[in-house]
């Protein structure tokens, strides 16, 4: 059995998509959960992660995805 991960790399790579580019900057996902009743973010993992790692590696912080 084919592993999911090699094919789905060598399906790119025949459809032509660009394998290796230059990263632009990170995007923090799962930043926290938006409370349903009152629309508050709680920071479940931690707030500010991503923000203290690009500084750490010289990089751009994006933004943050509930």
């Amino acid at each position: 059995m084919k592993s999911k991960t090699r094919y789905d790399i060598l399906h790119l790579s025949w459809l032509g998509c660009p394998l290796f580019s230059q990263i632009l900057g990170v995007i923090e996902n799962m930043s926290y959960f938006k409370c349903p009743h009152y629309g508050e973010p709680s920071y479940i993992f931690g707030n500010g992660g991503a923000c203290r790692t690009v500084d750490e590696i010289d990089m751009e912080f994006l933004g943050e995805v509930c």
